[in-house]
């Protein structure tokens, strides 16, 4: 395990300056890069742009430099995710000069609107970046209790069928109490506005039942390797067939990339290995075109996977559609179209949108009948009211807006600066404790959902943490064997002081 981890991050590597150095070299690039675009004679929005995306390439030219490049380095995931969000989508609409935002009962202008969008992009590049960079993430990791126990592989088996099967339970509940059979031969022919009524029959603590599954695989696998059983592993692949035979058919992606992601992280981190760049870069492609192969098989309602796949083979490059002008990555749009109407009050929520709704959401309306709507439904049911009550409005704004809403420009600042000192805590624990089966499958549960965090709000971000991670770490804890404690001087993580 020493050498391949000395493989991975080599000692050799160059003196690493300050991290506080990237944080300034990051925000000075930003600024000749935006200031040379604007001095060339391009629009302030094609500067904050170029702005943005030097920022976000800054780890990548870091990680470059230091031949330290892991792709499973937080930062990296959330770049590519921001970056997709509020970079190429932004200047896919400025390309494209289609400057408004059309659902089915209203087409908005958002020309007006796109540059603020596009600065609350650039300055949450910018802070997410430089919290990631301060010394703040790791010196918290360097207090943190360090995960070292041994885990039971005995009670990681049984843990993992234990989650499976109430994730089952909870989701047949759901369509017992939304129609039955009824209900499954709707989800099986794809997604449909007939499904909205199926939800509002049931309630999110039981349609979030699937979300088990990705834990209940990811445990299953780890037991699997402790024991070194083909057969423990041939039930890791049962459950995760299991969930994607529910998510497949309507084309849930937020179920599947946790579980995707999961697995495979945990493949690599598990045996202190990282993918080589020509792997990561065909697996990158594939998901790309198995998204949209699920995209087309969702909304067609009986032509099938087959179908769909065969369109996506022979039309590749439209699986790029999603992302620049279709509403997979519809957020900057989203939100410029929101604020060109004025549903979205800055700092007007005062901190309801996202600490206020935490604590608020898990409370079930049948016992607080007045509970306030989420900000999200607010500024849905504000903008498109006819869409919003007939159940079939589901944009998507990131989590700038939450913050934005909370506190301004303020609020996207010191939010996505969090989120980035958040990122580099994670990274910085598995840096330390990368040799402990707990931070192994902690590690691998959390990295998928950088993205889902990024897209949605921070409450359905918590919600859907407390259906997978929590989960897995009460198993985890559960699953001690606390005669086989690890050794002192072995929990040691991935040569951190290459870092």
């Amino acid at each position: 395990m020493a050498r391949m981890a000395v493989r991975a991050f080599p000692m050799s590597a160059p003196r690493v300056p300050p991290r506080a150095a990237f944080a300034v070299a990051a925000l000075a690039v930003a600024a000749l890069a935006g200031g040379a675009v604007a001095l060339a004679g391009m629009s302030l929005e094609a500067a904050m742009l170029v702005a943005s995306g030097a920022i976000l390439a800054v780890p990548f030219l870091r990680a470059l430099h230091l031949r330290t490049f892991d792709p499973f380095e937080p930062i990296f995931v959330a770049v590519a995710a921001h970056g997709t969000m509020f970079v190429i989508r932004p200047a896919s609409e400025l390309i494209r000069g289609d400057l408004v935002y059309v659902r089915p009962t209203r087409i908005i202008d958002i020309s007006g609107t796109m540059d603020t969008v596009i600065g609350l992009g650039l300055a949450a590049s910018a802070a997410m970046v430089v919290g990631y960079y301060l010394p703040v993430g790791p010196r918290i990791a360097r207090r943190l209790r360090p995960p070292t126990a041994r885990l039971h592989s005995d009670s990681l088996l049984a843990g993992a069928l234990l989650t499976a099967l109430m994730g089952m339970v909870l989701f047949g509940l759901f369509l017992m109490t939304s129609g039955g059979t009824a209900a499954i031969r709707s989800f099986l022919a794809g997604r449909d506005i007939s499904q909205v009524g199926l939800f509002r029959q049931s309630t999110g603590y039981l349609y979030y039942g699937p979300f088990l599954l990705i834990p209940a695989a990811l445990l299953a696998a780890a037991a699997s390797r402790a024991r070194r059983d083909l057969g423990i592993l041939a039930v890791a692949a049962a459950i995760a067939a299991m969930l994607l035979v529910i998510a497949v058919p309507t084309g849930n992606r937020i179920f599947i990339l946790p579980l995707a992601g999961s697995l495979a992280t945990y493949f690599y981190v598990s045996r202190g290995r990282r993918p080589a760049a020509a792997a990561v870069v065909v697996v990158a492609i594939g998901a790309l075109l198995a998204s949209h192969a699920l995209l087309l098989a969702r909304d067609a309602r009986g032509d099938g996977l087959n179908a769909a796949i065969v369109t996506t083979l022979t039309h590749p490059l439209e699986s790029l559609d999603p992302i620049t002008t279709q509403a997979d990555a519809e957020m900057a749009p989203a939100l410029a179209g929101v604020i060109a109407v004025d549903s979205v009050n800055p700092a007007s929520t005062h901190g309801f949108a996202t600490i206020g709704d935490t604590f608020v959401r898990p409370l079930p309306r049948l016992l607080w009948s007045e509970k306030p709507l989420a900000a999200r439904h607010q500024v849905i049911e504000k903008t498109w009211p006819i869409e919003y009550k007939g159940g079939y409005a589901n944009p998507e704004f990131s989590i700038l807006l939450y913050f934005y809403l909370d506190a301004s420009y303020i609020g996207v600042v010191l939010g996505m600066l969090l989120v980035g000192i958040l990122l580099r805590l994670l990274y910085a624990s598995f840096l330390l404790h990368g040799q402990s089966e707990v931070m192994q499958l902690a590690f691998s549960a959390l990295l998928p959902f950088i993205p889902i965090l990024l897209r949605d709000s921070p409450t359905d971000t918590v919600v859907k943490l407390a259906f997978s991670v929590v989960p897995l770490a009460g198993v985890c804890w559960l699953a001690t064997d606390r005669r086989r404690a690890a050794a002192p001087g072995t929990e040691g993580g991935w040569t951190p002081t290459t870092r």
